[in-house]
């Protein structure tokens, strides 16, 4: 049977949060959030994770800990010898009694995400008063409890000029191990504020940054298993000394297809970020909870709907694309749709 080696899977028990940030790339679903995972239907996704090769998956939002059933899909999970990372906004790790029981039942580790250690730029982005206090709750706990979450920052057209002080601060917290994630634009044009900063301005922060990390004792993630910055921006020998400590990574989840995003109701995204962009359904009966066969499943993602939409968006930015040695040998995937999208990278070819 043909298939596609996968990586990390994503589930979204619910959209519902207790933030509104501007940045959010789910804003669209967070704004109806109607619907809310059973704990049968969840363990039905974790089922389906298991039958198609996924080995570790990272819990999302909305703010995953407001799911009432959190610490049961992490024991399912684990029964089935399935890892679960959570990438959570941190307000309600205030309650230690809440984050112990999380690792007590399995959790491996998980995101802080955060925008900055201003308060007003904070709060700014997460339009929730008192949101920065709980966030330094959360960071206080987690180094008290020695729980492995590891701070998280989102950089945008709003924090970039600040990360810089940011990172020393959180380094002085003795925290060791910082994560960057790039904000992007929001597919639902409604919804797209403006956050993100631009590929180029990301790869040279991206670059400072690494260069800073001896002197701060620090290493920081710039996410090793995908890369929404065109390799190109970056200084060749740097990016491939990230890449070899792996502190960073290159491929596109939506074009690659060797992830699924499950979302309540059992909808299937190809990449978290593409929200109402839904690829197939888990399920072939619903009201049973009944799911496609692996086999199904795999003749439906290899040479239905989902192949569709990963040849649409297979383009670059650039015209020296087409002779990229990079690309040839799929290590760069010409940043991520999502700037397609908005024209940020433009001038797309179509390589076959």
């Amino acid at each position: 049977m043909e298939k596609i080696e996968m990586g990390k899977g994503v589930l979204v028990p619910s959209y519902k949060c207790n933030q509104r940030c501007s940045c959010c790339y789910a804003m669209a679903d967070i704004m109806q959030a109607k619907q809310t995972m059973s704990l049968e239907e969840a363990k039905k996704s974790i089922d389906f994770f298991e039958m198609i090769g996924i080995k570790t998956y990272t819990i999302l939002g909305g703010e995953p800990l407001i799911y009432p059933y959190i610490n049961e899909i992490i024991k399912y999970a684990i029964s089935k010898n399935i890892t679960s990372w959570i990438v959570t906004n941190g307000l309600m790790l205030s309650d230690s009694e809440l984050g112990n029981k999380l690792f007590e039942d399995g959790l491996i580790g998980g995101c802080l995400s955060m925008f900055s250690l201003n308060k007003e730029i904070h709060e700014s982005i997460t339009n929730v008063k008192g949101s920065y206090d709980k966030l330094i709750k959360a960071l206080e706990n987690i180094k008290r409890y020695d729980w492995k979450f590891y701070p998280m920052f989102t950089v945008g057209e709003e924090n970039i000029n600040t990360i810089i002080e940011d990172v020393k601060t959180i380094a002085k917290m003795g925290y060791r191990r910082i994560y960057i994630n790039y904000g992007i634009p929001n597919v639902v044009e409604e919804f797209n504020t403006g956050f993100d900063a631009s590929p180029k301005a990301l790869a040279k922060i991206t670059e400072q940054l690494y260069d800073m990390q001896d002197d701060l004792g620090v290493t920081f993630i710039f996410n090793c298993e995908k890369n929404k910055i065109p390799i190109c921006f970056f200084n060749e020998e740097k990016f491939k000394e990230m890449r070899e400590k792996h502190q960073i990574g290159t491929g596109c989840e939506l074009v690659q297809g060797n992830t699924v995003v499950i979302e309540p109701g059992g909808d299937v995204l190809g990449c978290s970020h593409w929200v109402k962009n839904v690829l197939m359904n888990i399920y072939k009966d619903y009201s049973k909870l009944e799911t496609y066969t692996e086999e199904e499943f795999w003749n439906i993602w290899l040479n239905g709907y989902p192949a569709e939409v990963r040849e649409k968006y297979s383009l670059y930015p650039f015209d020296n694309c087409q002779n990229c040695k990079t690309r040839e040998k799929k290590e760069c995937f010409g940043g991520c749709k999502t700037w397609h999208v908005y024209a940020t990278l433009a001038n797309k070819c179509k390589i076959i």
